[in-house]
């Protein structure tokens, strides 16, 4: 199987009408609800993982706590 050129790569999920979400590599529903990589706004850790449900999250780096918008299309 030849690999796709990641330059040409699309973004890796697709939103769909009704709000679920398909992986556009393999076609198939992603898991709901799912985590997100958000950067600290207090101490900048680049990857703090949030679910998207969430609505305060907690940096694993410096402790702090921050403000997070749930998804919408999240259950």
């Amino acid at each position: 199987m030849e690999e796709a050129d990641p330059k040409k790569r699309k973004a890796a999920e697709s939103v769909q009408p009704g709000g679920f979400r398909l992986d556009l590599d393999s076609g198939l529903p992603l898991p709901n609800p799912y985590p997100e990589y958000l950067p600290c706004p207090l101490c900048g850790e680049p990857e703090v993982e949030v679910w998207c449900y969430q609505e305060r999250v907690i940096c694993h780096n410096c402790g702090g706590w921050f403000d997070h918008t749930p998804a919408e299309n999240c259950d």
